[in-house]
């Protein structure tokens, strides 16, 4: 039931304003590699992170690292998807990686 016989709403959202900053980053982990071995072919990654300014302004590559998981690898050389993380706690919440990734590697 209306009750106020309004037939409107205004609504405001403040969204703030963010940028890009591109990133060369060469910290690249594994994770679920069982006993196998993994050699990384890529060595590092340009990677665009999206946040405000302010934390754009402060934050480093050594900030982020790139994660790769090998839980259902196959054995030999391939080209994996990857996954940016914000590692820095500082950072985390405000900001993140802009696309997708992929890095070649050879599991043996």
């Amino acid at each position: 039931t209306n009750l106020s016989e309004k037939n409107t709403v205004d609504v405001t959202v403040q969204i703030p304003s963010l940028m890009t900053v591109e990133f060369t980053v060469s910290n690249i982990q594994a994770i679920n590699v069982g006993d196998r071995k993994v050699v990384f072919n890529t060595k590092e990654k340009l990677v665009t992170v999206r946040g405000p300014e302010s934390a754009l302004a402060t934050l480093t590559a050594q900030d982020l690292v790139i994660q790769v998981d090998f839980a259902d690898a196959e054995m030999g050389m391939a080209t994996f998807e990857a996954k940016v993380i914000v590692i820095n706690p500082l950072f985390a919440d405000m900001t993140g990686a802009v696309g997708t990734y992929d890095v070649a590697a050879t599991v043996s």
